[in-house]
């Protein structure tokens, strides 16, 4: 007997395409919350404030902030990751391909590994809490009441 609760396929296009989406909207949101911080601060946005890990500290407020908005898009990262995917199982995966991403990207831009204490801490921070909402998003969706015939006639 074939079980077809869950009849999922391996379709390797299909996440291929959940990751770029899910990245796209991690730098997305990212870059817009730094510009409208930026815009405020009065300094002109770059991406350098995403990728160089010397910009994230604790020492500033600009480091603290930076931090604090990398934080808040986790949270957004999350919601897509629970919107686009939908599964409880696979959140730890694509939170951490999201933050491995970034790690690569960041390396290859700087061409060093990120080597400060609070560039690590905000990533493993927002990489923990991304995984952590969008599970706990998905494990509510996933264990909605299935309505069934005998239920609905209970009700009347």
């Amino acid at each position: 007997m074939v079980n077809k609760f869950r009849p999922y396929v391996w379709d390797p296009i299909y996440i291929m395409l959940q990751i770029i989406i899910l990245q796209s909207i991690y730098y997305a949101m990212l870059g817009i919350l730094l510009s409208i911080f930026l815009r405020f601060e009065l300094k002109a946005p770059s991406i350098h404030y995403i990728f160089i890990h010397e910009n994230i500290n604790f020492s500033d407020t600009l480091g603290k902030v930076i931090s604090c908005l990398f934080i808040l898009n986790s949270l957004i990262s999350s919601l897509a990751i629970w919107f686009l995917v939908k599964r409880t199982k696979l959140c730890l995966d694509f939170s951490t391909t999201i933050i491995i991403i970034h790690i690569i990207i960041s390396y290859l831009l700087k061409k060093q590994i990120p080597s400060t204490f609070a560039w690590w801490l905000i990533n493993v921070t927002c990489l923990t809490l991304c995984t952590v909402v969008a599970e706990y998003l998905c494990m509510k969706t996933e264990l909605k009441q299935i309505p069934t015939e005998y239920s609905c006639l209970n009700n009347i």
